[in-house]
């Protein structure tokens, strides 16, 4: 083949878009349109637009060789580039497979089709993702086993009710995207797929969780958030020491089980639950992030935030807390702290975290004194004090609060009265 119709075909291999392919084959003549269009197996001919080109023989044979490889007929010893650019010139003008990568990574895109069934017909068993998303979905077919070679499978957006049982077949799964579906619980099988590092399942409506989910060793990113969750045990937690982000907020959590193995811990987000204590951890050097507003809890151990040596932002607003502990002023990276709508009658005493930015206390009708340390907060930019009932010297010592946060490029300080100034 001349050098015309390798190019031709290697940048319709790198083509990303239905437009740029379009763009790349319309320097081939009208001859080879026909037989494109044959190989397309009759598609509308007005699809591409092509140039007045004077016929070309190696252009000709292009299209020619990538007609009998879509359809099957090329010799085996077709070289590779040529099977994966006749491939992707199938896919793309269908509109399934988006892209073929590399030799060893195969992607079918069926996203935004507004499909109702998946096509099983057309999925390749080579197929190392899956992306169904954003269709009308209501289940996906046991075929989707056959597919043992697959790593990503996204099928978010979705009402997508159940899984079969077949997925367990995937055992190279990776990553498993199921948010935005209608599940109404996970199979207990789920838990054999090892090489399981991303699970989420955002915004379903599960009431529980199979125990054999907390037996996936490599997983390093759990998404429960927005279901109708009532209660996790230790089990579910007990292999998660690689978990670096855990999200399960907005669910309605009376009991969480031990998070003591989750010691791989960077984000743990429990806000908008039922919970009344809080979780039980061990040792997470790495956490950074720490939500667990709008719950029930009435009290937090004094030494509690020991284990989080790396904590830089804690959300703990919108419970009952009557105080806050004091292990929180040992967080020396401690940037941010939101603790309003609580029941706060006192704060810390001794020195607050040096880096503290963002201090939040609104809304605790009990909090009368400030903790005088506070004035040496010289990092503030951020502080919310409205409607706290202070007494004189605390009123005082917001004043020096306020010179703090308002000589700060973008501070913002909320006073007792509620009036917002900025710098």
């Amino acid at each position: 083949m001349g050098n015309g119709a390798s190019t031709a075909i290697n940048a319709a291999t790198e083509a990303a878009s239905n437009d740029e392919l379009k763009a790349v084959l319309s320097s081939l003549p009208a001859d080879a349109r026909l037989k494109l269009c044959a190989a397309l197996e009759g598609k509308d001919e007005t699809f591409f637009t092509w140039g007045d080109d004077e016929p070309d023989p190696e252009k000709d044979a292009a299209a020619a060789k990538m007609q009998a490889m879509h359809r099957g007929r090329l010799a085996r010893k077709a070289k590779k580039d040529e099977d994966v650019a006749a491939t992707k010139v199938q896919a793309m003008y269908r509109g399934k497979t988006a892209r073929v990568g590399k030799a060893d990574e195969v992607t079918i895109d069926l996203s935004e089709k507004e499909l109702a069934e998946l096509p099983v017909a057309d999925l390749d068993v080579k197929a190392t993702t899956l992306d169904i998303s954003s269709n009308k979905l209501t289940q996906l077919p046991a075929e989707v086993g056959n597919l043992t070679s697959l790593v990503k499978l996204d099928g978010n957006s979705n009402a997508i009710t159940t899984l079969p049982a077949e997925l367990t077949k995937c055992v190279k799964l990776e990553s498993l995207e199921l948010y935005s579906n209608k599940l109404k619980e996970l199979p207990k099988a789920l838990g054999e797929l090892k090489a399981l590092k991303l699970l989420n399942v955002f915004n379903n409506v599960l009431k529980k969780l199979p125990d054999d989910l907390g037996g996936l060793a490599n997983l390093e990113e759990v998404n429960l958030a927005a279901n109708k969750l009532m209660m996790l045990t230790d089990q579910h937690f007990v292999a998660w020491a690689q978990v670096g982000v855990l999200s399960i907020y907005e669910n309605n959590l009376v009991r969480l089980g031990s998070l003591a193995p989750c010691v791989g811990l960077t984000e743990l987000r429990l806000s908008q639950n039922n919970l009344e204590e809080m979780p039980k951890l061990s040792s997470h050097p790495k956490l950074t992030v720490f939500e667990i507003h709008k719950n029930r809890v009435a009290s937090i151990p004094d030494d509690y935030f020991s284990a989080t040596p790396a904590l830089e932002r804690l959300s703990i607003w919108g419970n009952h807390l009557a105080a806050l502990p004091t292990s929180l002023c040992a967080l020396a990276s401690l940037v941010g702290v939101q603790a309003q709508e609580n029941k706060l009658e006192a704060l810390p005493v001794g020195a607050w975290p040096a880096k503290l930015e963002t201090l939040f206390l609104q809304d605790n009708a009990s909090l009368k004194v400030l903790t005088a340390e506070l004035a040496a907060c010289s990092t503030l930019k951020r502080v919310n004090l409205s409607k706290l009932p202070l007494d004189d010297a605390s009123k005082a010592l917001a004043d020096k609060i306020k010179d703090t946060v308002l000589a700060k490029t973008g501070g913002i300080y909320w006073g007792v009265d509620g009036a917002k100034l900025q710098a």
